[in-house]
């Protein structure tokens, strides 16, 4: 199962998220599939929202491109560790961000995600938060 698990994942990065071929969604993907993602308001739920999230991302990073660095997997589970490259539709912002995604697989499909990634570098890196900004030093005056 681990060779089955280790081509999905691959085939997740390199067709359907850099060459955005979503017809292959049903074939990779579970139909009740979840992805929980704490950059997220909600957690996904389906094939619709897998939908809107691809869509999403390929309308502000039309040019993205990730790079898969490692892949393990055990059992019904595989982890892939990745980067991604993106520029943005609305700057000239050239941006790289590391994450993690652990999948579970039923029937040789995705049925759950859990994922890690730099939130706030990427938060930083737009402009959204002060570069100084850290967790620690937050959390630090927040409990002074």
């Amino acid at each position: 199962m681990s060779g089955q698990i280790n081509t999905v994942l691959r085939r997740i990065f390199e067709e359907l998220f850099n060459e955005h071929k979503l017809e292959l969604i049903p074939e990779l993907y579970a139909d009740n599939c979840m992805s929980c993602d704490p950059a997220n308001d909600r957690d996904m739920q389906g094939m619709d929202d897998l939908l809107m999230l691809l869509e999403g991302y390929r309308t502000m990073f039309p040019n993205h491109k990730y790079t898969v660095h490692k892949i393990i997997s055990d059992g019904d589970f595989g982890c892939v560790r990745w980067s991604v490259d993106l520029d943005t539709t609305s700057s000239d912002r050239k941006l790289n961000i590391d994450g993690i995604s652990l999948c579970q697989f039923e029937n040789g499909k995705v049925c759950a995600v859990w994922q890690h990634w730099d939130n706030l570098g990427f938060l930083k890196e737009m402009g959204a938060v002060s570069p100084e900004m850290s967790v620690a030093s937050t959390v630090a005056k927040l409990s002074a």
